[in-house]
C-alpha cells in the first residue's frame, strides 16, 4: 500500500465522518496552525476542522489537561538538570494527563507547538517522543487516524515516525496493523518503525508478518530488530495481561508463542552476537513450552561450533523458564 493510497483512505474516512458527525463546527485552516510533526496544512480535508472542534470540546470540558501540559518541565533544561537526568525526558509527564489529555496532546503535535517545553531540537525530539508515547499508551481510537497520518506522511522527523508506529501497534485496529505490515518490507524506508509497531501488536497476523521477515532482512541490524520484535510481541507476560482482562485468549497466546520461537530458532545459526543476543532474549519472553524440541531440531546437520552454541541456547533457555 504506497502513502497515497494510504492518505487518500484517510481523507475518505474523515470525510465519512464529516457526514455523520453532529455539532462539529467547520473553520478555516489557520496559517498558524502549526504543531510539533504536521501542519493544519497536511492534514486531509476536514481533518483539521475535527480535530480543532475536538479540541475546543475538551478545553471547556478538560481546562486543567492543557493547563497541565504546558507546565511539563522534564524536557526543558532546568527541569531535566535539577532532576540530575542526562537527558531531557517527559513521557511520565504527559502520560499522567491520562485519556483525557488525548486531545491537548493532538493540540501540540498537530496544531499548536508548545515551544515554551523545549529549546534545543534534542529537547523537542524529546518532547515529540513523550507525547506520542503516552498518546499511544492511552489507546484512544479518537487518535488513530491522526497517529496514521504521522507514521506515513513523508518528511516527518523520524523519531515521530518510529513512535507513531508504536502507538499505532498498541491500538492496533485492523486498518492500523495493515498500515504496519504494508511498510514492513527491508526496502521500505518505514521498515524499521514498522517492525517496531508490529512488535507491539498482540495479534497473529502481526507475529506472522515478523516470522516472513526473519528470512527476508539481510543485515544483522536487522535481524536483530526483527528478533526483538517478535520477543516483545510474543512476551509471555504480556499475553497473560490481555487473557485477564478478557482481550484475548490463552489459545491465541500459545499461537503467537509458536509462530514467534519457530522462526526465532533458525535465525540462532548466524554467528553474529548481536543476533544471537536478540534471540535468546526473544525465546525467553515468549516462554514457548516447546523451544527445546525447536532447538534440538536445528542443531541437525550443523557444524559443531553451532551445535556448540545451540547447546548452550538450550540450557539458558531452559534456565529461564524454570
Amino acid at each position: 500500500m504506497g502513502i497515497n493510497t494510504v492518505l487518500g483512505r484517510l481523507a475518505g474516512q474523515m470525510c465519512i465522518v464529516a457526514a455523520v458527525t453532529v455539532g462539529w463546527a467547520s473553520h478555516a485552516v489557520a496559517a498558524e496552525d502549526h504543531g510539533l510533526v504536521l501542519t493544519a496544512r497536511q492534514l486531509p480535508a476536514g481533518t483539521a476542522d475535527h480535530l480543532r472542534a475536538l479540541v475546543d470540546a475538551s478545553r471547556k470540558q478538560y481546562p486543567g489537561t492543557f493547563q497541565a501540559l504546558g507546565q511539563v518541565k522534564g524536557c526543558t533544561r532546568v527541569g531535566y538538570q535539577n532532576n540530575r537526568n542526562p537527558k531531557p525526558v517527559c513521557y511520565h509527564e504527559f502520560h499522567g494527563l491520562g485519556v483525557e489529555g488525548v486531545p491537548a496532546m493532538l493540540d501540540a503535535l498537530l496544531l499548536h507547538d508548545p515551544t515554551a517545553l523545549y529549546s534545543t531540537d534534542v529537547e523537542k525530539r524529546a518532547v515529540i517522543a513523550g507525547l506520542l508515547r503516552a498518546v499511544g499508551v492511552a489507546r484512544d481510537v479518537r487518535a488513530g487516524d491522526l497517529l496514521q497520518l504521522i507514521f506515513a506522511t513523508p518528511g516527518v522527523v523520524d523519531v515521530a515516525q518510529a513512535e507513531a508506529a508504536q502507538a499505532l501497534g498498541r491500538l492496533a485496529r485492523d486498518t492500523d496493523v495493515s498500515l504496519l505490515i504494508a511498510h514492513s518490507s527491508p526496502s521500505d524506508p518505514l521498515h524499521a518503525a514498522a517492525v517496531e509497531g508490529l512488535g507491539e501488536c498482540k495479534q497473529v497476523r502481526a507475529a506472522e508478518q515478523l516470522a516472513k521477515l526473519t528470512t527476508q532482512v539481510s543485515t544483522s541490524a536487522q535481524r536483530a530488530w526483527v528478533a526483538r520484535s517478535l520477543g516483545h510481541v510474543a512476551s509471555s507476560w504480556g499475553w497473560q495481561a490481555l487473557v485477564r482482562s478478557g482481550k484475548a485468549t490463552e489459545a491465541q497466546g500459545r499461537q503467537v508463542s509458536e509462530i514467534a520461537a519457530k522462526a526465532l530458532v533458525p535465525m540462532y545459526a548466524q554467528a553474529d552476537p548481536a543476533v544471537r543476543t536478540a534471540v535468546l532474549q526473544a525465546l525467553r519472553m515468549a516462554e514457548y513450552a516447546q523451544s527445546a524440541q525447536l532447538i534440538e531440531s536445528a542443531r541437525a546437520g550443523k557444524d559443531a561450533a553451532t551445535v556448540a552454541a545451540y547447546a548452550d541456547l538450550a540450557q539458558k533457555v531452559a534456565y529461564s523458564m524454570r
